[in-house]
């Protein structure tokens, strides 16, 4: 391994983001159980005044690495830039807005790491506002190709995937 290699990047793409909600979900990673991640936090071009939120969650912890964008570009453009810098055998997706359970990265990295059948792994998800849970959505256990007809059958910040899907495929695409 690689000096500078983890085991999971996280990609993370956000623009003109909500102080509060951009915390709490880099707070949910960094209480991860496993801890062999990186954060890739692109800036998509987002206003001036947005610095300070950026300087301060940079700074929540070592892992973070911060990637300033001049230009919004959209997210698919930002989770490209996240993947040129990613160090990670696994690139996981996440929301400036969404949460993680602390076992979401140790739970997935152990699935992909005993099944190597599979690409990538998914959940379903909690909906929640504040400390509330209000509701689930539930995907399927194992997707069948018409799933995937018009998006990924999962909610993006529950996916994990194998690095070398995008090395073939050359990144997200705009759709």
């Amino acid at each position: 391994m690689k000096a500078d290699e983890v085991q999971i990047s996280i990609l993370m793409s956000v623009y003109n983001p909500v102080e509060a909600e951009l915390s709490q979900a880099v707070s949910s990673i960094c209480k991860q159980k496993f801890t062999d991640w990186e954060l890739l936090l692109y800036n998509d071009g987002s206003d001036d005044a947005y610095e300070k939120i950026f300087a301060h969650i940079n700074g929540m912890d070592s892992r973070i690495r911060y990637i300033r964008g001049e230009i919004n570009h959209g997210l698919w453009y930002g989770l490209n830039r996240c993947i040129e810098y990613a160090n990670g055998r696994y690139l996981a997706r996440m929301d400036g807005d969404d949460e993680s359970l602390p076992e979401r990265l140790s739970e997935q990295y152990v699935f992909l790491e005993t099944h190597p059948e599979y690409n990538w792994v998914g959940s379903s998800i909690l909906l929640f506002d504040g400390d509330v849970i209000w509701g689930e959505r539930s995907y399927p256990e194992k997707p069948k190709a018409e799933d995937f007809f018009e998006y990924l059958p999962y909610a993006h910040p529950t996916v994990m995937f194998r690095r070398e899907i995008f090395d073939e495929c050359g990144g997200y695409r705009n759709r």
